[in-house]
């Protein structure tokens, strides 16, 4: 069988400022509303033009790396262009990191300057044990005569975003301009870019997810309504309230956003919500139809700068069979001759692949790692899945899990996320996380550590479950051992923290 084709190499260009050019076309169009903040695309620039003066007063330039530690606000949508207009590296972070896990990110991006807001003055920060070399209050940047923006590299490292880490320490994901303006085309191609569109923005804007729609709206010139944090009513209401057409969701927000929303139906001008961070409860897709929402559930990472492909349809037991987004591709793949990549045939578990403009550079100072996960020109996601088949259907890529999480029990495979998906259909689970243990007798046992719903009375017994899994999966799939917790450990884009849950069990924490 053929090997895969390699990537060619893409000459990348300059282009203009994008918010310069925006600003000059849309000047009195809405750029973002964050509460009682409104900005026209005129405003947004002059804002932005002042913070970029204040950087350069201060010595930031080019390849600088400028760490972010604000909440979500519109100060801080300006502070990440003002980075980009002084072609300086945005490191967004995570402000409900423990003081212990800011300080390994700081030393390990090493910036030069660290812009925070009120909430996380310099006082604070160093109060509890965090160094930098130096901290910037954000209101102190913008006292000077706005500097316009002029070409910006596509090949540059915009930013520098760290991955989750709910299976292992993070690591920072360089994402260059292109891979922002890629990623916006893409998107745009799928499902459509207008500047009468209004993005409702309740990511984090440290997560990948968040952070790209800044680019996505500058480029569409669109508009952003940004909520500090997520609360479901607050986000209904502004459904309704402020024009949103387009909205990103991670599951568990999806799951909120129906409970406070009850059968009240959307307006019609609402053309999609992504649903990404994590796979959906197939329970929870289905309600999401029943009630005509238009939901697209996303395959990516921080490593692909957000979805690198989509699907609209729930379409397999296993799950949702996604489809790339253009111009990227998915592909199942094996090792063939000489440890060359080969496609996979339909119905074969193998690794999943991407290439195409969004995929990141590499890891920030970590060579070895970055080398590991490319192959013959083609990003290995470290996730396992399948190439649906099927007479006059699209052959989309089902994923199962990742690779380094796969049981062998008895000599047979046992996908976590499938039996994890399993478990979330029934109605007293509200979320699973399935491991495997080292076991005398059978290499590995399926163990299952569930979090119930509120509305469960109490946790139904391990041999109904085993029971109910019976209907769905094979014997050697179903778990051995199964423990309840009031609640698992989560990232902030609510994905739960694997390898917490494994080494509390492996402590003997039962939960």
């Amino acid at each position: 069988m053929a090997a895969l084709s390699k990537r060619p190499p893409v000459h990348e260009p300059t282009v203009p400022d994008w918010l310069r050019w925006r600003s000059s076309v849309s000047a009195d169009s809405l750029a973002l509303k964050a509460g009682p903040v409104e900005w026209s695309y005129g405003k947004l620039q002059e804002n932005v033009g002042r913070l970029a003066s204040g950087l350069r007063s201060r010595g930031v330039v080019r390849g600088d790396r400028a760490a972010i530690l604000m909440s979500p606000s519109a100060q801080q949508v300006a502070v990440v262009l003002a980075l980009a207009r002084v072609s300086a590296i945005a490191v967004p972070l995570n402000h409900r990191l423990s003081p212990r896990e800011l300080r390994s990110q700081l030393r390990d991006s090493s910036p030069s300057i660290v812009i925070h807001d009120e909430e996380f003055g310099a006082e604070a920060a160093e109060a509890g044990g965090i160094q930098a070399r130096r901290w910037v209050d954000a209101s102190d940047l913008g006292d000077r005569e706005p500097m316009a923006g002029d070409l910006l590299d596509l090949s540059a490292p915009q930013a520098i975003v760290y991955t989750s880490g709910s299976s292992g320490a993070p690591k920072g994901v360089v994402l260059t301009v292109s891979n922002l303006m890629w990623n916006a085309v893409s998107v745009g191609l799928r499902v459509g870019a207008s500047p009468v569109d209004r993005w409702l923005l309740c990511l984090p804007l440290f997560h990948v997810g968040g952070y790209s729609i800044i680019f996505r709206s500058l480029l569409y010139g669109s508009a952003i309504v940004l909520h500090p944090k997520f609360d479901a009513k607050r986000v209904s209401l502004s459904m309704d309230n402020d024009a949103i057409t387009l909205a990103s969701f991670v599951p568990t927000m999806l799951t909120e956003f129906l409970s406070a929303r009850g059968g009240k139906p959307l307006n019609p001008r609402v053309r999609a919500i992504f649903v990404g961070g994590g796979p959906p409860a197939p329970g929870l897709v289905a309600a999401a139809r029943e009630r005509r929402l238009p939901i697209l559930m996303t395959y990516g990472m921080t490593e692909t700068c957000s979805q690198v492909a989509l699907s609209s349809n729930w379409s397999s037991s296993e799950g949702p069979a996604y489809l790339p987004i253009l111009p990227n591709q998915i592909a199942v793949t094996r090792r063939g001759t000489h440890g060359r990549l080969e496609p996979a045939e339909a119905d074969e578990v193998g690794e999943v692949a991407v290439r195409g403009p969004t995929i990141f550079s590499g890891y920030w100072r970590k060579p070895a790692a970055s080398r590991e996960r490319f192959k013959d020109g083609w990003f290995l996601t470290g996730d396992l899945g399948l190439l649906q088949a099927g007479a006059g259907k699209p052959r989309g890529v089902v994923i199962l899990g990742r690779k380094d999480e796969t049981i062998v029990s008895g000599g047979e495979k046992v996908y976590p996320a499938e039996v994890e998906a399993a478990l979330r259909s029934h109605p007293s689970v509200k979320e699973a996380v399935v491991i495997g243990i080292d076991d005398p007798k059978w290499g590995q046992r399926v163990v299952a550590v569930i979090e119930t719903r509120a509305a469960a009375s109490r946790p139904p017994s391990a041999a109904k479950l085993s029971e109910f899994l019976g209907e769905k999966l094979g014997r050697y799939k179903i778990p051995k051992q199964y423990h309840f917790w009031p609640s698992l450990p989560r990232t902030p884009t609510g994905k739960p923290r694997r390898a917490e849950v494994r080494a509390a069990l492996e402590r003997g924490e039962a939960g």
